[in-house]
C-alpha cells in the first residue's frame, strides 16, 4: 500500500489563546485559537454540558502536552491535525508526539457517539443529498404550479 502523505494535513501552527467558558449564546464551550504560517483557526469549540465538563477537556489536553495549567498552551508550538485539507481542526499533536483529538475525547467520554472521519463525512454527504432532494422536489412543485408573471413590458 502506498504511504499517504500527510502534509496537507498535519500543519505547524502556534497556540495563540485558551478560552474556556460561555460564548455569546451562552453555551459552555472550550476553543483554541491556532495561528500558523497564513491562517488562523480555533480547535475544540464544541458544546459543553457544564463548566466541569470543559475543564476536563482543557486537563486532558493539557496532558498531552505534559502541563497541568491551561495558560502554559500560549505560546507553544504544535501541530493541527485535519481529516480533510482546509477542514476543521481534528486534533492537536504536541512536540513530543502525544496527541488530543476530538475523537478520543468523544471516545472516551461518549462512546456511543465517536464517529470516524469518514462516518461524520458520511453523514453529512448524505444529509447534504437528502436536503438537495428536498429543494429539487420542492422546486419541480413550484415549477408544475408556476403562473403566468406580469411582464411589465407588455403592460398597456
Amino acid at each position: 500500500m502506498k504511504q499517504r502523505d500527510l502534509s496537507d494535513l498535519r500543519r505547524p501552527a502556534k497556540i495563540e489563546r485558551v478560552f474556556r467558558g460561555k460564548e455569546d449564546h451562552g453555551i459552555e464551550t472550550v476553543t483554541i485559537h491556532l495561528e500558523g504560517p497564513g491562517w488562523g483557526q480555533g480547535f475544540g469549540c464544541l458544546c459543553m454540558t457544564d463548566e466541569a465538563e470543559s475543564r476536563l477537556f482543557l486537563q486532558e489536553m493539557c496532558a498531552a502536552f505534559d502541563l497541568a495549567d491551561p495558560e502554559r498552551l500560549v505560546g507553544l508550538e504544535c501541530h493541527a491535525l485535519y481529516s480533510t485539507p482546509y477542514g476543521t481542526i481534528d486534533g492537536l499533536e504536541a512536540p513530543s508526539g502525544k496527541r488530543f483529538t476530538i475523537r478520543g475525547w468523544r471516545k472516551r467520554h461518549y462512546p456511543d457517539h465517536a464517529p470516524t472521519p469518514t462516518e461524520e463525512k458520511r453523514e453529512s454527504l448524505l444529509n447534504t443529498i437528502a436536503w438537495a432532494e428536498r429543494r429539487a422536489a420542492q422546486a419541480r412543485a413550484d415549477l408544475a404550479a408556476l403562473p403566468e408573471l406580469i411582464d411589465w413590458e407588455e403592460q398597456p
